[in-house]
């Protein structure tokens, strides 16, 4: 990794104790032992990202999720394939060292046969091992295929403790731009002209931080009980059957006010490369029944196989200009000033 004090690339033993051997300053990430095989330079660069020109403030989500989409599984095959090859390589290996080895040292004199009878055997055996391992891990596929998770490795507390920790303690401030989700408030506007309405303290967090709620006059809620009555509520959530069904409870409940402002199945498939997308098991029926009626055939394929994108993982600025975006749609005369628009992939 390279030392984001003196810029030297040093190796594994040249920094103990994550201490550089050429400079003998302290970093406070080694990528062998750090959550997402972060350095320091590299969450620089992350923060330096999702903070934009603007200086925007983004949370622990947030940066978890642009520091982790790169490693995330892009073929559900990837599990079963290891299995189906790397049984069958494992038993050929155990037949040559130490199989073979043994069956000619010790063979002959305890069973009393030819060397070359027992190599035959010996490969005869493995030959059946492999074949049956194959037709096992074959029938084992569509299981397998049905049930796989993907996620990111760890999880969003370790993340967030062993980032501050060791951040703190080796620069003395926390990582620039970064906002603790947990600990920030949620602010509101005085006199609330439109709601913001999403279960992810992550994204209402950074909605708060980001002046968003003084600039348009929002009151931001985790629950359809925080919002009050006759305001425009702007629906903002997971592209997944969960999030979809939220915005199905938001318009039943809040009629024609009830904005959806995405995260939209389309738009999270659309993705460029690396994107955030991950797995739950495959759908039931009564999941897959309960989707909603208007989806696109790919948008609803796509859900029915498991794959779901969080919205935290969009980051600030595409958050912040669908924000904008939703009030304009009862603000004419601003939308004309603006020239971003709904909520898109993140490009971070």
């Amino acid at each position: 990794m390279i030392c984001p004090h003196c810029g030297v690339d040093v190796n594994y033993r040249e920094r103990p104790d994550s201490t550089c051997s050429q400079c003998n300053r302290e970093f406070a990430l080694d990528p062998t032992t750090a959550p997402l095989r972060l350095n320091d330079l590299r969450v620089l660069r992350l923060a330096e990202k999702l903070r934009t020109d603007e200086n925007l403030r983004f949370t622990y989500e947030q940066l978890r999720y642009a520091a982790g989409k790169r490693a995330l599984e892009t073929s559900l095959d990837s599990p079963w394939r290891l299995a189906f090859w790397g049984t069958p390589a494992f038993i050929f290996f155990l037949t040559l060292t130490p199989g073979l080895p043994v069956a000619l040292a010790f063979g002959p004199d305890l069973i009393g046969v030819s060397g070359g009878t027992l190599v035959t055997w010996l490969f005869v055996c493995s030959a059946s091992l492999i074949a049956l391992s194959m037709i096992i891990n074959g029938l084992r596929r569509p299981a397998m295929l049905r049930n796989h998770r993907i996620d990111l490795d760890g999880s969003l507390d370790d993340f967030a403790a062993t980032l501050a920790d060791r951040w703190k303690s080796v620069y003395g401030t926390t990582i620039p731009g970064l906002i603790d989700e947990w600990r920030a408030p949620i602010e509101h506007a005085t006199s609330p002209r439109y709601a913001v309405l999403c279960p992810s303290r992550s994204v209402l967090v950074c909605l708060s931080c980001n002046d968003v709620v003084r600039e348009r006059d929002l009151i931001l809620a985790l629950h359809p009980d925080q919002v009050p009555p006759n305001i425009p509520v702007l629906v903002i959530h997971d592209a997944s059957p969960a999030g979809l069904r939220s915005v199905t409870q938001a318009r039943r409940r809040f009629g024609s006010l009830a904005v959806d402002v995405g995260l939209s199945p389309q738009t999270a498939m659309n993705a460029e490369p690396p994107r955030v997308w991950l797995r739950e098991p495959t759908l039931s029926s009564d999941a897959r029944a309960g989707l909603p009626t208007d989806l696109s055939d790919d948008e609803r394929a796509w859900l029915e196989i498991g794959w779901w994108t969080p919205v935290a993982a969009v980051p600030p600025r595409r958050l912040i200009a669908a924000v904008n975006r939703a009030v304009d749609r009862f603000e004419p005369g601003t939308a004309e000033a603006r020239t971003i628009g709904f909520l898109t992939w993140p490009t971070v």
